[in-house]
């Protein structure tokens, strides 16, 4: 069955039901990966959730996750897991708000609102592309640094320029490091 923006989609627990979403775009309200399953995104494809999206266990392969709801939506994991993802699109002017750690190793992309991160971490990998990102779209961290949630990001020690697409909810204030000396991660 192909999902639709009607369906809800779930990988459910104690079963070795492990969907591969093939190449092409697809749709879903909400999307439900429990405890023992895995759901498969192969390159090529975009899952677009317009709902909530929990994942108790793997959300895996280099296909694209698409926040595009019309009311805020949040991203969780079973605990204090983290959600890996190769590439993470926010496509919702209500934006999106992290409940759970999440880290993105190819590209971080915005083309409407935010992602608010609160006391969670975001984990841009080295070679995550940052795209869309301006006064309009960017992270939102909290206002206060003691309250947690961060952005991490590597920073080469070659003097290369890394931006760090953040901002509180009332400004945008992007941050870019160059580091001339070791390599290391901020």
């Amino acid at each position: 069955m192909t999902p639709t923006a009607g369906t809800d989609v779930l990988g459910p627990a104690g079963t070795n039901f492990a969907p591969t979403l093939a190449v092409s775009t697809l749709a879903a309200r909400n999307l439900t990966v429990e405890s023992g399953t895995s759901v498969t995104l192969v390159a090529g494809t975009t899952l677009r959730v317009s709902g909530n999206v929990v994942a108790a266990d793997t959300l895996t392969g280099p296909g694209t996750l698409e926040l595009n709801g019309s009311a805020e939506q949040t991203v969780s994991t079973d605990g204090s897991a983290v959600l890996a993802r190769n590439n993470l699109t926010i496509n919702n002017a209500a934006n999106a708000r992290l409940l759970s750690p999440v880290s993105v190793s190819g590209a971080l992309a915005f083309t409407a609102g935010h992602l608010a991160i609160d006391n969670q971490s975001l984990t841009l990998g080295s070679a995550t592309t940052v795209i869309g990102a301006d006064a309009s779209h960017y992270v939102i961290t909290p206002d206060v640094a003691a309250t947690g949630g961060f952005v991490v990001r590597p920073v080469p020690g070659d003097g290369s320029v890394v931006a760090f697409p953040v901002g509180t909810a009332a400004s945008f204030t992007p941050l870019t490091l160059a580091n001339s000396g070791i390599g290391t991660t901020f």
